[in-house]
């Protein structure tokens, strides 16, 4: 029997395991090759698994969406409904299941359909702050905005002029017309359906024009507005809550009247989402919230002083048109008038906003001498105050004035001191009657703020730079909100034209 030398037995054995080696790589690679020809749809995608689960999220989403239909009430019974609802502020079990792309009741008077608009108008940049907003209600918010301003609507179709309806510069073929963008600003939301899924609806269910900010630590509503507006390029912006549904044609006339009337801010008629059945009551029947002091604000005046070139009263004369088939908007100082025995017989029973000495927003209704102002009901609506939630105002307006301020932490107290700073810098606030929009109006703050008081403090704040020596009734309600604000009065000495009166 012979015995083979070591060596070669040696030389066998690494051959033998070279070879092994070799098949297996090849093997492997094989694999590898079939599987990636097997799967091409995940490569081109670029998918990733959580993708794929989100995708499965948002398609879930949509399958729900049965009830609340044309803005009718609706009610789901679930256990989960009720703790969630009260987490909430708001039915968020059966706002999951009313569609995003619903449509909504046309509140506005008749006339408003035959009030005809500049085809060129400004564009608008719609800027939304939110934190910890229910999903499906911010995304229908979205939509609401998007498809109010799509070239299908009834408006656009009916439009007979020569110039295609647009802003400057817009493509003929654009989807929507004067929406420059949406401008969504995260204030630092927790909630899961917020961050990724959110991210990833956005990319692919909306449309470029939509952006998506996200802060990385909370900001609060003013500097969150102030990042939405340093971010936004159109000519107007126009603020809205996070919790809103557009009505029909409510973007033009916001437009229009900023076009005619430089230094006006004009916010839409808020009509009421029930916050349980998701319902759009007109809010001509709707008996408002937080009406507290039906008390009218008095008025006083006092001499202007520091003069500001940039913040002339621009409060335009109106004219009657004769045309009683059409109304008019021409693109002059002296448009959007509308004789009152054109709508003598209207009984608007909406409200605009006023405030109270402790420091609080409240409706009031519109007085006899305002409604002789106007000359017309569905005319510009003068209010001395404005809720703050839904306005629009010329961009470089904006900035002339200051913007907010950003001082002001949490929520509340802004839409006063914006409201008295627009009127003693000789602007207006007005309520455009053919622009409605729905709100739900929640019972109490469904998060927590940075501090116990946050509308308490800004409210002082803003009550100690334009409320004068009046300051001091609000002092008496709560001698603990005494603050300085030197900043802000370094803006009302040197930038503003003081007017210290209600017309």
């Amino acid at each position: 029997m012979s015995v083979l030398p070591i060596r070669k037995c040696i030389s066998a054995a690494r051959a033998a395991t070279l070879t092994v080696l070799m098949v297996g790589a090849l093997l492997i690679l094989r694999t590898w090759y079939d599987h990636r020809r097997a799967a091409p749809d995940h490569a081109s995608l670029n998918a990733s698994p959580s993708e794929v689960e989100l995708e499965r999220q948002v398609l879930l989403d949509e399958t729900l969406q049965r009830v609340g239909a044309e803005g009718a009430a609706d009610t789901v019974t679930d256990a989960r409904a009720a703790a969630e609802a009260r987490r909430r502020a708001l039915n968020v079990f059966l706002s999951d299941r009313t569609p995003y792309n619903r449509t909504i009741p046309d509140h506005r008077h008749e006339a408003c359909s035959r009030v005809r608009y500049p085809a060129m108008l400004p564009s608008a940049s719609v800027v939304v702050v939110f934190h910890n907003e229910p999903y499906s209600v911010l995304v229908r918010t979205v939509w609401s905005v998007l498809n109010s301003a799509r070239r299908s609507q009834p408006w656009y179709k009916a439009s007979t002029d020569a110039t295609p309806p647009g802003y400057q510069g817009q493509e003929t073929n654009s989807t929507f017309v004067y929406l420059r963008e949406v401008v969504l600003v995260d204030d630092a939301s927790t909630e899961m359906e917020l961050s990724d899924k959110l991210a990833y609806y956005v990319r692919t269910r909306l449309p470029p024009i939509v952006q998506l900010l996200r802060l990385p630590q909370r900001a609060g509503l003013m500097a969150a507005r102030m990042t939405g507006a340093r971010a936004a390029r159109g000519d107007v912006l126009v603020f809205l809550d996070a919790h809103c549904e557009a009505g029909a044609d409510w973007l033009r006339p916001l437009l229009a009247r900023v076009l005619v009337t430089r230094t006006a801010v004009v916010s839409p008629v808020i009509d009421v989402i029930d916050q349980t059945t998701f319902r759009l009551e007109a809010a001509d029947d709707f008996q408002a919230i937080h009406q507290h002091d039906k008390s009218r604000p008095g008025g006083r005046r006092a001499n202007r002083r520091h003069g500001c070139g940039a913040c002339g009263r621009g409060r335009d004369s109106e004219i009657k048109n004769k045309n009683r088939k059409e109304i008019t908007v021409a693109s002059t100082p002296a448009a959007l008038a509308l004789r009152r025995s054109e709508t003598k017989d209207l009984l608007i029973k909406w409200k605009v906003g006023g405030f109270t000495f402790s420091g609080h927003f409240v409706w009031i209704g519109v007085s006899e001498r305002e409604r002789r102002r106007r000359d017309g009901d569905i005319n510009p609506t003068w209010s001395p105050a404005m809720a703050g939630g839904l306005f629009a105002m010329r961009r470089d307006y904006f900035w002339e004035l200051g913007g907010y301020d950003e001082l002001m932490t949490g929520w509340g107290g802004e839409n006063l001191e914006m409201s008295f700073r627009v009127w003693q810098c000789g602007g207006t606030l007005e309520v455009l009657a053919c622009s409605r929009v729905g709100h739900v109006f929640r019972a109490y703050h469904p998060y927590a703020l940075p501090a116990p008081d946050t509308h308490g403090a800004n409210t002082a704040r803003a009550a100690a730079v334009w409320m004068d020596e009046y300051a001091e009734l609000l002092y008496l309600y709560r001698p603990d909100l005494r603050v300085s604000t030197h900043q802000r009065r370094v803006l009302c000495q040197n930038s503003i034209t003081k007017i210290d009166t209600w017309p």
